[in-house]
């Protein structure tokens, strides 16, 4: 009785979230199939459902003016990564969609739809197509998921770091090798986005795990830019760490001003941050 009502409120919950959604959804492909396909007619692209979860795993139903989402970036190269969203995986245990590197989700915030799902292996190769897609891909208003497995900073690029940045990130600056980190923005966003987490790596170890699962808005309101004042992570880190990060961990970790947008680590700060590790990486492969 409590699961069929659980289930009874969760689909009302889903259709409602898909009424304007050009993806015809229905109990049966909801309940009874693991996995489903979503077809566009205009050539976009094709995006697989893995496993259906109802309201991926989170114990209360979402407002109605947000929808539910499981983010899991995996504990090292071997744990694959996880991506639920509105109660469909479409990264689980599979590489078709999911991968070294930063996977991107994109939903469109009008429709309530899935609209691509999209992996960038920032470790073997530069991030300037990350850069090309979210430019021209992405519309303003798409709500969009970013979520980090294995390793992704050897090539994420300073002008990869600085549009993340633009688009509500605060702590893009600080990825570097092995660390997680995820982001749920919107493109538009005007400060920093709430829903984002980062794990920092110790001695060229993966970072611990991020497993998050969140009710996210269809409308996302930024959080106000502020200064912080030198990190325990970076402190530990600086302690413990090479020689190669001596520009790193000799710079103050303020925040200094910016026309565009508030404030950005200085330009030398990023750079350090964004070469140091992968000279490391020849070796710990």
């Amino acid at each position: 009785m409590v699961v069929l009502l659980y289930k009874s409120v969760y689909v009302d919950y889903f259709h409602l979230k898909n009424e304007k959604s050009s993806i015809p959804t229905t109990k049966t492909s909801l309940w009874n199939s693991t996995k489903t396909l979503y077809e566009y007619d205009d050539g976009k692209p094709t995006i697989e459902v893995i496993e259906i979860l109802p309201n991926c795993g989170l114990q209360t139903i979402c407002s109605d003016n947000a929808f539910p989402i499981h983010i899991y970036t995996g504990k090292n190269k071997t744990d694959f990564p996880r991506l639920c969203i509105m109660g469909k995986y479409v990264i689980s245990f599979n590489r078709t969609a999911g991968g070294r590197g930063i996977n991107v989700a994109v939903i469109d915030s009008t429709t309530y739809t899935i609209m691509d799902v999209k992996n960038f292996d920032t470790y073997e190769y530069n991030s300037s197509n990350l850069d090309d897609w979210l430019d021209h891909m992405v519309k303003v208003g798409d709500v969009v998921i970013f979520f980090t497995f294995d390793e992704a900073s050897k090539k994420l690029t300073k002008n990869t770091r600085n549009l993340l940045y633009s688009m509500g990130s605060g702590k893009i600056q600080d990825l570097w090798y092995r660390c997680q980190w995820f982001m749920v923005t919107q493109k538009g966003i005007q400060g920093i986005t709430p829903y984002e987490k980062i794990s920092y790596s110790h001695k060229n170890n993966w970072a611990n795990v991020l497993d998050e699962k969140l009710c996210v808005p269809f409308q996302i309101k930024g959080n106000p830019i502020v200064f912080d004042d030198s990190s325990n992570h970076q402190l530990s880190f600086c302690n413990t760490t090479f020689d190669e990060y001596t520009g790193y961990c000799n710079e103050s970790n303020e925040h200094t001003g910016s026309d565009k947008y508030g404030f950005t680590r200085s330009d030398e700060f990023r750079e350090s941050r964004r070469t140091t590790p992968s000279r490391l990486l020849d070796r710990t492969e």
